[in-house]
């Protein structure tokens, strides 16, 4: 999480979980520099993650 500038806004509990799922690409941010943890989740979104269960 180290590349994105908003890692320091995660919460301290879903830190190593959200370490996890972009080492497993499952997650990438939203650009190369951001993840926007506290931006609501789109209806896409949602669905990607629900499809890849």
């Amino acid at each position: 999480m180290a590349g994105y500038k908003d890692a320091p806004d995660v919460s301290a509990w879903a830190k190593a979980d959200v370490a996890q799922l972009i080492i497993a690409e499952i997650i990438q941010g939203n650009g190369p520099e951001v993840l926007s943890p506290n931006t609501p989740m789109t209806r896409a979104e949602v669905t990607w993650q629900e499809c890849w269960k």
